[in-house]
């Protein structure tokens, strides 16, 4: 019984695994198993079915931006290091 148990358990998604899944998802690389295990864990946390929404309103507007070329703007490569940076510690 407490093998099943540790099998389901691995199997669940934690909200910091879930987060990066639905970004991956915005772009279009989740694999069927990920799509499934995120989609379960959505249902299940409303904190990350807030976020999901939060980050397809945002790529919606990003999106409408750039079709109306309303979005002009060129990172410099010393903001591009500096963004590396921060994201790698």
């Amino acid at each position: 019984m407490s093998e099943q148990k540790l099998d389901r358990d691995e199997e669940m998604m934690n909200c910091k695994e879930a987060t990066l899944l639905i970004i991956k998802k915005q772009e279009g690389k989740l694999s069927i198993g990920d799509k499934i295990k995120l989609r379960f864990h959505v249902m299940m946390c409303k904190f990350c079915k807030l976020f999901e929404k939060d980050v397809q309103l945002i790529d919606g507007h990003i999106h409408e931006c750039i079709e109306e070329d309303k979005l002009d703007y060129h990172m410099t490569d010393s903001g591009k290091e500096q963004i590396k940076k921060e994201l790698l510690g």
